[in-house]
């Protein structure tokens, strides 16, 4: 395609990278901003009293930025463009008042209004969320599995697989879940993201201390133990109407899900016998059900989940 772009995205939105590797797979030039990142931000924005300092940091961070950009861009392409100071977006704007505005919104409206009231800005707007996007008239588009690398599947010897943040939601329903499943000759591997301190502050932590972990789980980890899954477990946020990344991947790995959001149902992905919508608050699985084959997608809607596809509707 020979085009040259603009990307600007939030540094913990963490498939940035693959989204640059894709774009350049398309043979296109790309200038990435990753914006706020450092250490100093993340003080800013934990310590209520330094609201002040946090704005004038991103200030002085989006000027020297913008100091080191191309003179012309065909795309500029946004995640998350709700979170750029208006004088800077409006700035951007006037600076390549030429190129194609291309957004897009990993979250639904009613959680940030603002994306909502800036849609008018962009020439297009992706979201990931199917219910926003017949609302709104966005143009939906999920979140993808890396179609980059080789997915070596093989054998599957864990049945139930989950790796996720804390929230003591999770917690509950994880412990719930297991107490059902212990004595029914199911492999289970929970992993959950907590630090210390949390760990240590709850007594009935200390019963299933094995579920906890310090550190993130790399991408690759991750990736490989859902090759050797079965089913995968998501637990998305309460009131999300869009697919998180786990369903997606699975597909990739050949691994069903399980998954609290009911809206699944009515998205592209779902074939019953690879999707099951668990109750939070009182889980169960049907063992059959899960060991009933993957599934695989007929070719055309595996491929629009793919990275590839993914960049080819920011481009096009």
């Amino acid at each position: 395609m020979n085009k040259k772009i603009l990307f600007i995205t939030p540094q913990f939105y963490g498939y940035w990278s693959l989204i640059k590797k894709g774009i350049e797979r398309e043979n296109c030039n790309v200038d990435v901003i990753l914006y706020p990142s450092s250490w100093l931000y993340k003080v800013f924005s934990m310590v209520g009293i330094f609201e002040a300092l946090k704005e004038e940091y991103v200030n002085l961070y989006f000027a020297r930025k913008l100091k080191r950009l191309g003179d012309a861009y065909d795309i500029v392409f946004i995640i998350k463009p709700s979170s750029i100071p208006e004088d800077y977006m409006n700035a951007i704007k006037v600076r390549y008042g030429k190129a194609k505005f291309v957004a897009y919104y990993w979250d639904d409206v009613k959680f940030d209004l603002k994306s909502k009231e800036i849609a008018s800005l962009f020439d297009k707007v992706l979201s990931y969320s199917l219910e926003d996007c017949k609302q709104y008239g966005y143009i939906y588009r999920p979140m993808f599995y890396n179609d980059m690398i080789d997915y070596q599947i093989k054998d599957k010897p864990i049945d139930l697989y989950y790796v996720g943040s804390y929230k003591k939601s999770r917690f509950q329903f994880l412990v719930k879940l297991k107490e059902k499943i212990d004595k029914k000759d199911i492999n289970c591997r929970f992993i959950l993201r907590c630090g210390w301190f949390l760990r240590l502050s709850i007594p009935k932590h200390f019963m299933y201390w094995s579920l906890f972990r310090n550190k993130n789980v790399p991408y690759e980890e991750m990736m490989k133990t859902l090759c050797l899954s079965k089913c995968s477990i998501e637990i998305p946020h309460p009131g999300q109407n869009g697919l998180t990344t786990r369903p997606i991947e699975s597909l990739a790995t050949h691994t069903k899900i399980i998954t609290t959001n009911e809206r699944i149902v009515t998205d592209p992905i779902y074939k019953p016998s690879n999707c099951w919508v668990i109750d939070i608050d009182n889980p169960s699985i049907d063992i059959e059900w899960l060991r009933i084959p993957f599934q695989e997608l007929d070719g055309d809607n595996m491929h629009f989940y793919s990275l590839k596809q993914f960049v080819i509707d920011i481009l096009k």
